[in-house]
C-alpha cells in the first residue's frame, strides 16, 4: 500500500538491461497515490530504459465496471501511444 512491493522489487533485479529495450509502467491503485516515483528510480538504479509514456490510473475498484469515462481515455490514449 502506498510502497513498492517487495516481490517487484525482486523482478527488476533479475532483469536485464541488455535484454530489456524499454519499460512501460502502468499502473493502477485504490486511491490517490502511486508507486510510480519508486518504481522509476529501481528501474533506473538497475539501469532500465523506461519508456516516456506512462499512465497511473487512481481510484480503481476491482471490477472494470468501476472505470470512469476520464480512465477509458486515458487508457485508450496511452496504448495508442504506447503502440507506436
Amino acid at each position: 500500500m502506498m510502497s513498492l512491493d517487495k516481490e517487484l522489487k525482486e523482478f527488476v533485479k533479475t532483469l536485464d538491461p541488455q535484454q530489456v529495450k524499454k519499460v512501460i509502467m502502468f499502473g493502477t491503485s485504490g486511491g490517490v497515490m502511486s508507486i510510480e516515483k519508486q518504481l522509476a528510480k529501481v528501474l533506473e538504479k538497475n539501469k532500465l530504459n523506461i519508456a516516456e509514456s506512462r499512465l497511473f490510473l487512481h481510484g480503481l475498484a476491482p471490477s472494470i465496471w468501476h472505470i470512469t469515462k476520464r480512465q477509458r481515455e486515458e487508457l485508450a490514449k496511452f496504448v495508442e501511444t504506447v503502440r507506436q
